[in-house]
């Protein structure tokens, strides 16, 4: 039998095999790609917390400073300060800045705060499933693996005496060939 014949008689016994193994490739990247996606929303969790903590404090500063300014404006102006108690209404109003920012920004805290927490969850069972189809993969690859290192055994094994045997022939047509040329007359 040919080189070619033994290599397509392999490629044809084993192409099954090749395309499973392809196919698990596929999920493998496919599983890549998914924690890809995974640590991008982390990362856009964890950027969106921290800018509504940025903006929270930038609230309370901008608050704060107000309060200040008024005060100052107050000590400036002894006139309208003398006519009430105006820094107790500004600490007044300082607190209901500060109360009304708080309900504010709460409930996106919140939905963030759970997000994340849903978010790690999910990553956590993720990365378990991920590891337990690696662990199944792996025990049915280690005898899979032997059963076709045997089945290529045997398969040799098979088609070794019809290979043999189409080298027998081969070899006898062209000796039969060979003994109807006339000899090449010598220069």
């Amino acid at each position: 039998m040919s080189t070619v014949t033994k290599e397509t008689n392999a490629t044809n016994v084993f192409n099954i095999f090749n395309v499973w193994g392809n196919n698990v490739k596929v999920l493998e990247r496919i599983e890549e790609q998914s924690l890809q996606v995974i640590d991008k929303q982390k990362e856009w969790i964890n950027s969106t917390s921290q800018q509504l903590n940025e903006f929270e404090n930038y609230s309370k500063k901008v608050t704060t400073e107000w309060k200040n300014n008024v005060q100052e404006g107050l000590a400036k102006n002894p006139k309208i300060y003398s006519e009430g108690n105006f820094t107790e209404w500004v600490n007044k109003l300082e607190e209901i800045g500060h109360i009304s920012q708080k309900l504010a920004f709460s409930p996106a805290k919140s939905s963030l705060e759970i997000l994340a927490k849903s978010h790690a969850n999910f990553e956590s069972l993720y990365l378990n499933a991920l590891d337990q189809q690696q662990k199944s993969r792996d025990q049915f690859f280690k005898p899979f693996e032997s059963a076709n290192e045997q089945l290529k055994q045997s398969q040799e094994k098979l088609f070794k005496p019809f290979e043999d045997a189409a080298e027998q022939i081969k070899q006898a047509q062209e000796n039969f060939l060979k003994s109807f040329e006339l000899p090449t007359p010598a220069k």
